[in-house]
Parts: structure tokens; sequence; C-alpha cells
């Protein structure tokens, strides 16, 4: 992907809708912020909020980047749905690494992966 002077291989592999900075300004800020890493995390370097999420701003209102990327590359989360990321990094934004689950189970998710934590340390 092209983004002004910078040029990113985001190693997809599956097709997407279509690239972070392909047509909007806002799609061109996403991606110049965007940062792969060798393990596959997408790194978005742009704002956080205070729970270290990465977050755009659309049409005045903040959005967690993550689900924003996914909405754009893979389309519509489905109503009450959480993005849970596989890699367990808050700033990554490849959609290859959220999966979309209720926040119940999504919550379950979470409980085991603290208890499997805890019990290795």
């Amino acid at each position: 992907m092209s983004t002004g002077s910078q040029t990113f291989d985001f190693g997809l592999t599956r097709r997407p809708r279509r690239m972070p900075g392909s047509n909007s300004s806002l799609e061109s800020r996403v991606g110049a912020r965007i940062t792969p890493r060798p393990d596959g995390c997408w790194i978005y370097k742009g704002g956080k909020s205070s729970d270290k999420y990465a977050v755009v701003v659309e049409a005045g209102k903040r959005v967690q980047a993550h689900r924003w990327v996914y909405e754009l590359l893979v389309g519509e989360i489905p109503d009450g749905h959480h993005l849970h990321h596989h890699c367990q990094v808050p700033a990554c934004v490849n959609p290859e690494h959220l999966e979309p689950m209720t926040a119940a189970d999504h919550r379950r998710l979470h409980v085991e992966i603290e208890r499997k934590e805890r019990a290795g340390r």
C-alpha cells in the first residue's frame, strides 16, 4: 500500500475489501500511522484511549481504530459484538488478529486467558 511517500506490504492472507489509504483522506491518515511488525501485528501509531486502544476521529467522534479498520477491510461487525485481539495487543489493527464475538463470549475468553496466565506464573 502506498500512502504519501511510504509504502507498506501488510501481508494479508485473504484479500481485503480495500486497503487503508486507498480512498479518503481519513483512510490515508490512518494508513500512514500503521506500522506492520514481523509478528503480523499492524500497530496504529495514532491516538490512544485511556485503556490503551488505538483511536481515530471520524466525523468528530472517537472510534476504536481496530473496529474502524476491521469494518473498512472485512465488513460490518454484528450488533452487540466485541472484537477480540488474538494477539493481545490493543494497538493492533490487523483484521486477521481480530475476531467478532458476543460480549459474554469475550468476557469468558478473557477470564480463561487470565486464568492460564496466573497458572503459568
